[in-house]
């Protein structure tokens, strides 16, 4: 890696952050304090407690947003998207900004009557009070075939512009469900490797109500 720049994006405490921190890297702290479960005072108190040089910021994804710096060479997105209201808007704007970017995300592949829906490009939209784990924050919930939609276009590329680039991915999913991502921010230039990894085999994941946008 050449830019040392990572976000890490519904942080709750930081755990991931101060990690690569120790290994050399430049972190900027991403959460919301209504739904961080302890308002990022925890966050804050530990770049404190660890002299840290990393910088703790509030942003709400759920509004227009920019993230702190314009480029990034790594972006931690871990349970965040079925928290956001306009998951395809954020995964937009991460496309300008980050040259590599690790995701997890829940999908589904029943509907509660056991209709089988693995097959099928669809969003469900999560009634207040009907997540598993009684979080009001859970929204939107996809099948594997809708989130491979949102990260690719026909012939399985997308072009999300900038104004100034665009950038272009191409997607193969793996046996296993995984994403390979290759992207070129400009035209002409070296492909680069990436990973998206997400949770694609439709086990329901447990999730303590912490409040955090991860």
């Amino acid at each position: 890696m050449t830019n040392k720049a990572v976000a890490d994006i519904g942080c709750a405490d930081g755990d991931l952050g101060f990690f690569l921190e120790s290994l050399g890297f430049e972190i900027d702290f991403l959460d919301w304090p209504a739904t961080n479960w302890n308002g990022l005072r925890g966050v804050r108190r530990l770049v404190e407690l660890l002299d840290s040089r990393a910088q703790v910021h509030a942003v709400n994804l759920d509004e227009y947003f920019a993230l702190p710096r314009k480029q990034y060479e790594l972006v931690l997105f871990l349970g965040i998207l079925y928290h956001l209201k306009n998951p395809f808007y954020v995964l937009e704007q991460l496309a300008k900004s980050a040259k590599y970017c690790f995701v997890s995300t829940r999908v589904f592949r029943a509907a509660p009557s056991g209709e089988d829906l693995s097959a099928i490009n669809v969003a469900y939209l999560l009634a207040a009070d009907e997540s598993e784990n009684g979080d009001a924050t859970n929204y939107w919930i996809m099948t594997a075939p809708c989130l491979r939609a949102c990260s690719t276009g026909p012939a399985g590329r997308a072009r999300f512009h900038d104004g100034r680039r665009a950038a272009r991915i191409q997607s193969a999913f793996d046996s296993e469900g995984r994403a390979r991502v290759r992207s070129a921010s400009q035209p002409g230039c070296r492909l680069n490797d990436a990973f998206t990894r997400t949770c694609l085999d439709g086990r329901p994941q447990q999730r303590e109500r912490i409040g955090s946008q991860r």
